[in-house]
């Protein structure tokens, strides 16, 4: 199931063979209105972000019940129906495989091409490059490894004709905040605040976006989702301060970016992780983690619509969020 943008909640990743299609519109689960009971779930895992934490209960409603559950549902054709279906077993895999293909979880590397004559292409999936670099960098918030690496082969692009880029950074598991502010600097030519080290919940050490902007005349679209953490969702945030870059998603970023470093090991396989150094606002706040309201603090520029088709879409293993991206740097007012 996946709640769209009009409020509805549909079938997607539906077994063959059931009377019930993908697409069809959910609106009662076992004899509850369907958004009453995806808010009953409680998901194995909790999201920062309380709307992307409704998209994690909105899979894993799949999985609620006893035996049998009723599924009253409304057609292709506008009949309602209620269908009574088995439990399965596996539905957790199932729902995670839904949670998944929804984030494009995958194990993709760092990767630059062109998708069309003059639309460039970088995937970032981590703000990493060798330990002693990112170490340095950390230390005195300046990485000129990671920016002459972005910068050569942004040149590359620019040779096969780029004149606008999508920065892909979905699924981005994070790293250092020096390699995302790195990046960023090459499409300003002003000096930009990005964060501060703190201590003792006050900033002891500022770091900015430096002005390179050797790619400032690029217009640039950036992918995020809920599975975009840490410096990833770092990234999301500088490059949403420069003049020529939006940020687009489905869903917003994970909202975590503090400097993780600390365990403890409970019975039973449990581990808790905790921040062993603080990343800040100019303010003194998290520079993104949530409240206790648990609302966005690093919302996306432009959220990419997600209607009925759309959800079909991303479920029937198509790349609707990079497709939506081509045509709307392809627009002639773009």
């Amino acid at each position: 199931l996946i709640t769209l943008d009009s409020g509805e909640t549909i079938v997607v990743n539906a077994a063959e063979g059931l009377e019930i299609k993908n697409g069809d519109v959910v609106t009662k689960w076992d004899g509850v209105p369907v958004a009453e009971a995806i808010e009953s779930v409680c998901p194995p895992s909790a999201e920062s972000v309380l709307a992307n934490e409704r998209v994690m209960k909105t899979f894993y409603l799949s999985g609620v019940g006893g035996d049998t559950v009723d599924v009253t549902y409304v057609n292709s054709a506008g009949e309602e129906k209620t269908v009574t279906l088995a439990k399965i077993e596996g539905a957790m895999p199932r729902a995670l495989s839904t949670y998944g293909t929804f984030t494009r979880s995958r194990a993709d590397e760092y990767e630059t091409k062109m998708l069309t004559e003059s639309i460039g292409y970088m995937r970032v999936t981590a703000e990493e490059t060798n330990a002693l670099a990112d170490y340095l960098a950390y230390a005195t918030g300046d990485h000129p490894v990671a920016r002459e690496m972005f910068r050569a082969d942004l040149r590359a692009l620019r040779e096969q004709g780029m004149t606008k880029l999508v920065i892909d950074i979905r699924n981005n598991g994070g790293g250092y905040d020096e390699v995302a502010t790195a990046l960023a600097s090459l499409f300003t030519k002003e000096k930009v605040y990005a964060f501060s080290l703190g201590a003792d919940g006050a900033p002891v050490a500022d770091r900015y976006i430096l002005p390179d902007g050797e790619f400032s005349d690029i217009e640039v679209l950036v992918l995020t989702s809920m599975r975009c953490a840490s410096a990833g969702d770092g990234l999301a945030l500088y490059l949403s301060r420069i003049d020529g870059v939006t940020v687009a998603g489905i869903t917003d970023p994970a909202g975590i970016n503090q400097v993780t470093g600390g365990y403890v090991y409970l019975p039973a396989g449990a581990l808790v992780t905790f921040p062993t150094g603080l990343v800040l606002d100019a303010d003194g706040n998290p520079n993104i983690d949530t409240d206790h309201t648990r609302q966005s603090r690093n919302p996306v520029d432009v959220r990419i619509p997600l209607d009925r088709d759309a959800a079909l879409a991303v479920f029937g293993g198509e790349d609707y969020e990079l497709a939506w991206a081509i045509d709307r740097l392809s627009a002639p007012n773009s």
